[in-house]
């Protein structure tokens, strides 16, 4: 073999070896019990953050804008679980009202010199995509379509 010849035969040798990985990887993924009970342990472990956060923002605590971020982390988890079309709206539905409450928290956080214009556009932004993908679970299939 000449060294003109290991490249091409190394690379074939990689590729298949990645592709086996992915394979096996696969078929550990795939195991439909596992993933729901991963799912389950995080809505859990997410759950109990929002309570933490609840009680510091009870307790006076300024965490206002972290407690609306683990409540959508919640919200994101609920939707990865949820099937049902009227659960997923409604999931969705409360992800827009949660970038509501962010939005209104900048700017009040902009009247208290505590965040910039930039702030609330980013939170705007998140708010709108928010929007759009709640009207995209309403939509019908051919234009619920993302354009790539």
């Amino acid at each position: 073999m000449t060294p003109r010849h290991f490249i091409p035969i190394t690379t074939l040798v990689l590729a298949f070896s990645l592709v086996l990985l992915a394979v096996a990887q696969e078929e550990s993924a795939n195991d439909p019990n596992e993933i729901r009970k991963l799912q389950v342990q995080k809505v859990e472990l997410v759950q109990d953050l929002v309570e933490r956060y609840r009680f510091a923002y009870s307790s006076g605590k300024p965490v206002l804008e972290e407690l609306l971020a683990v409540e959508r982390d919640l919200l994101s988890a609920k939707l990865d679980m949820t099937i049902s079309p009227a659960e997923r709206v409604a999931i969705r539905e409360s992800i827009v009202e949660n970038h509501r409450k962010l939005v209104q928290a900048r700017v009040a956080g902009l009247q208290l010199g505590k965040n910039a214009e930039a702030d609330i556009l980013r939170a705007r932004v998140e708010k709108i995509d928010a929007e759009i993908a709640l009207a995209r679970e309403t939509t019908t299939p051919e234009i619920n379509k993302r354009p790539d």
